[in-house]
């Protein structure tokens, strides 16, 4: 069934692109009709990314039943559905609601509705009385027993997630264009009810609607105006409520819901929500809207929707998803993510993401909660946030690798996640070996779980002194690392980021992974610039890395002095977060209470700084210094040769992969500080080698490390793990 989805917006750029990258991933035959109101912000410049996949139309009036009407009229679909523009669609919505026309009684059909946090219900199915007044009612309620002329309840289905025969909604009419806003949808399924058509509900078509502010409420959902909500309430209750009640009646229950206003406004101002001048205005447009409604009720309803329609039927079907179905339904796992966390596991997993999805995959990240579970949609990604539980009936299972409490606390939440997405709603989960967060999952899942590679706890072990101390090596590393080795011998699919980290793994754990690993570099995004804004004749050399032993922190800083007492014309910037490593606060105190201030003033500890200054330093600086004792890859190596930066960098893990010496760089003893300092004193000394090596180093990351390869070869590994994996299961079958 040809089904038009009529999404009508105003002034709500950002959350109409969500709504229409969200339609990407909907199963079913269907088609977009946009119709725009009188938006000023970048709206119309949305509607043109999508030109070729939907029907724009404009609607010069801030009316919703106007603009709902100029859809249906541009809609060529035999059903026309509704979803606001700051809501979106889980990918099975529109198949839930066409298996519920299956009678040509059936007039309407919508689903129910989960609200901003994407776990609680904002409607499910409800019934209206004449008054316009709502009443949920519990499912073993048969609602369609209500839908005869004249019933006094009758179901009412939610505007941002419903649907009708587009044949019976010409039939009334279309929407009554006095309902600017509020009770629109309410009143069209009353008259449809009151023609004898059935309403009904699909529970499972869930839509997920976020309550964007508008010209009609604030971010905190407080009204800015009553005044066209108050002229629809009274006028739907003197349109519809005479067959029940006379107009004395009617009037007491316009009193009692005025006053009703007015006590909510009240709690509003008590509660700081609004000032007393604001709590006026709303009473008084509540006055304004209630004396109008009156007046409009007295006049016949409108009906422009035939006039709207002529001609627009000729218009051929434009399929909104023509070129099909995404390939991929995935589950990312990572306890990080951006923006409240942008290390290298949750960064790489946000790139990930977007790039899958931006690619038609359905994707969806599941990450810690900082306080209660939500679940939104976010640049295209359903982003789950969760807490951990106890394992419960998970424990017996759980038991048989002996994990911290915590790990195995967010694993198993990560796994109670994926169940309420279901399993058959997803072809794999892919979770990082780090804090082994994947081992729920992989233990329990019927789909395939995706181990990433990044740096372990094994092969960090080494390179973090605070882990030495007796007690938290027992009671939390090496229960880890046992935990990896059986993760290492069991699981079928690794995802590595170079043969180094397989190769360290082999030797590290005495497993050979490499038949089940597919190896994907990582990569990151282009520079917008590639031309260094450098100030002033000096050379900047920059580390980026938390201040901690692996990332070679101390080395670095002991480098920085013996090159700063050579070259007068040098300067450090040292960026990155502190942390708990005692081995680089002593560094630090040696630094701070030994070098002169003239020394020290050209060696910068910055810190934490954002991303967009990050940038900018990467660009800056004239060479890059990672001299970690382990990484299982380097990202910020890639990020400065992105920038066509040398790099002196640790002759170990990763980044002797990733940089090659005297072509892109310069490899070093990460523990000697000495050769540290001699690798830059070189670079610093020869301007052309700098060059040479930088030009050669934009190249590398141009044709091995960008953003767009690390994904596309992302999406071939996982391709083929779930290839794998169907045919293992297939042949498994076969056996059975």
């Amino acid at each position: 069934m040809k089904t038009s989805i009529i999404i009508n917006t105003y002034n709500r750029a950002p959350q109409l692109r969500d709504c229409l990258r969200a339609l990407r991933n909907l199963e079913g035959q269907f088609e977009v009709v946009v119709v725009n109101g009188p938006s000023t912000d970048g709206t119309r410049a949305v509607c043109e990314e999508y030109a070729s996949a939907i029907t724009y139309v404009e609607c010069a009036e801030r009316n919703l039943s106007v603009s709902r009407n100029i859809g249906i009229a541009n809609a060529v679909g035999e059903v026309v559905a509704f979803i606001d523009d700051d809501a979106v669609v889980h990918p099975g919505w529109l198949k839930r609601i066409l298996e519920k026309y299956n009678s040509d009684d059936v007039v309407g059909v919508g689903g129910f509705t989960i609200d901003h946090t994407g776990k609680s219900y904002q409607a499910t199915a409800t019934l209206c009385d004449r008054l316009g007044n709502a009443f949920t009612v519990p499912r073993g309620i048969s609602r369609e027993t209500f839908c005869f002329p004249g019933s006094p309840l009758f179901p009412s289905l939610l505007g941002t997630n419903s649907s009708f025969r587009a044949s019976a909604l010409k039939e009334i009419g279309g929407f009554d264009e006095t309902f600017a806003y509020f009770l629109d949808e309410t009143d069209v399924c009353l008259r449809l009810v009151d023609q004898g058509g059935q309403i009904v509900y699909a529970p499972d078509a869930l839509v997920y609607h976020r309550y964007a502010p508008s010209h009609l409420r604030n971010l905190n959902k407080v009204p800015t105006t009553l005044h066209v909500p108050a002229r629809s309430k009274v006028y739907f209750m003197y349109r519809h409520g005479t067959p029940l009640l006379d107009e004395i009646a009617i009037t007491d229950e316009v009193v009692k819901y005025r006053d009703g206003l007015r006590r909510d406004n009240k709690w509003l101002r008590d509660h700081s929500y609004l000032s007393p001048t604001a709590e006026a205005l709303l009473n008084q447009d509540v006055e304004l809207g209630i004396e109008d409604g009156r007046t409009l009720a007295r006049l016949p309803a409108p009906t422009n929707l035939m006039e709207r329609a002529a001609g627009v039927s000729k218009r051929p079907f434009k399929r909104f998803n023509a070129e099909g179905a995404q390939r991929l339904r995935i589950a990312l796992i990572s306890q990080g993510f951006p923006p409240n966390d942008t290390a290298g596991i949750a960064r790489w997993t946000d790139h990930v993401a977007s790039g899958l999805a931006a690619r038609g995959h359905r994707v969806h990240v599941i990450t810690r909660a900082d306080a209660e579970p939500t679940v939104d949609y976010r640049d295209g990604v359903w982003v789950h946030k969760v807490l951990p539980i106890e394992g419960g009936e998970l424990r017996s299972v759980t038991a048989l690798i002996d994990i911290p409490d915590h790990l195995t606390n967010w694993s198993a939440g990560v796994y109670a996640e994926l169940r309420e997405i279901g399993f058959s709603n997803l072809d794999l989960v892919s979770a990082p070996i780090w804090d082994v967060e994947g081992l729920v999952p992989l233990l329990l899942s019927p789909i395939p779980v995706v181990t990433s590679l990044h740096t372990t706890y094994k092969l960090a072990h080494p390179h973090k002194p605070d882990w030495h101390r007796p007690l938290y090596d027992f009671n939390h590393v090496q229960r880890v690392v046992k935990a990896e080795q059986f993760i290492f011998e069991r699981a079928q699919h690794f995802l590595g980021n170079t043969n180094a980290v397989v190769k360290e793994i082999h030797e590290t754990y005495g497993v050979d992974i490499s038949s089940r690993t597919i190896v994907v570099p990582h990569g990151v995004t282009s520079p917008a610039r590639h031309e260094t804004a450098k100030k002033g004749d000096g050379i900047t050399v920059l580390f980026v890395g938390r201040q901690e032993t692996r990332k070679g922190f101390d080395t670095a800083l002991e480098a920085a002095l013996r090159v700063c007492t050579q070259l007068p014309d040098v300067t450090f910037r040292f960026i990155g977060s502190p942390t708990d490593d005692q081995n680089c606060k002593r560094a630090i105190s040696r630094f701070l209470e030994s070098v002169p201030p003239e020394l020290a003033q050209r060696i910068q500890l910055e810190g934490y700084i954002p991303d967009d200054k990050l940038a900018d330093a990467y660009a800056d600086c004239d060479i890059f210094l990672a001299p970690s004792r382990f990484e299982s890859f380097g990202l910020v190596a890639i990020e400065a040769m992105r920038y066509g930066k040398p790099v002196v960098a640790g002759n170990v893990g990763g980044l002797a992969e990733v940089v090659e010496q005297m072509k892109t760089g310069l490899l070093v003893n990460p523990n000697d500080p000495g050769q540290i300092a001699q690798a830059i004193l070189k670079l610093a000394s020869d301007a052309n080698l700098r060059q040479h090596l930088g030009d050669a180093a934009q190249h590398s990351f141009l044709s091995k490390y960008t953003l767009e390869q690390m994904v596309e070869g992302i999406e071939d590994a996982y391709s083929a793990f779930q290839r794998a994996a169907a045919s293992t299961n297939e042949a498994l079958e076969k056996i059975a």
